[in-house]
């Protein structure tokens, strides 16, 4: 999937049949600038889990209260949970009164690094952003909104499933 699919795609559901295939139309433009922020609102989300990963930090330190310093992982973008431990995030740094602390957290990641089932989440979550913005497409609000809605939820379900399907 590229950035061209997926402005394209968006366009189309907005419903622009003409300049979804130009890219260089005022519309194609204001697509392809708000993406950037569509892609970085659903990596920091802590609901979805596709740019999710564990770590164990170690210490490198101990402040003046005596709590262990930590720093952030590099990549990280937004925290999903501490895994057992009572921690807090103060700056660039983890603060605990345990020796390990296990994070679990949102990492930054390119869009080719996008799992193959989000695709039409990031298309209707764009479809949504220029729908905002450009007012041609404010008729179409209400049934992205609902049908973005409907994909997340079918997301938060494979995430969350316990159910081994047999096949």
């Amino acid at each position: 999937m590229t950035r061209d699919e997926i402005i394209k795609n968006a366009l189309r559901r907005c419903g622009n049949t003409y300049s979804y295939s130009d890219n260089r139309s005022e519309t194609y433009k204001l697509a392809s600038d708000v993406l950037n922020d569509v892609l970085k609102s659903l990596a920091t989300r802590d609901s979805l889990l596709f740019n999710s990963t564990t770590v164990k930090l170690t210490k490198i330190g101990i402040n003046d209260s005596g709590e262990n310093r930590f720093n952030l992982p590099f990549d990280f973008m937004n925290k999903i949970r501490f895994v057992d431990v009572q921690a807090r995030i103060e700056g660039e740094f983890i603060y605990s009164l345990d020796d390990v602390v296990t994070l679990q957290y949102c990492r930054s990641i390119t869009l080719e690094e996008f799992p193959d089932y989000m695709f039409e989440v990031m298309c209707l979550s764009l479809a949504l952003a220029v729908a905002e913005l450009d007012s041609t497409y404010a008729d179409k609000l209400s049934i992205l909104d609902t049908r973005l809605k409907e994909e997340l939820k079918k997301i938060f379900v494979m995430q969350y499933s316990t159910k081994v399907r047999e096949v």
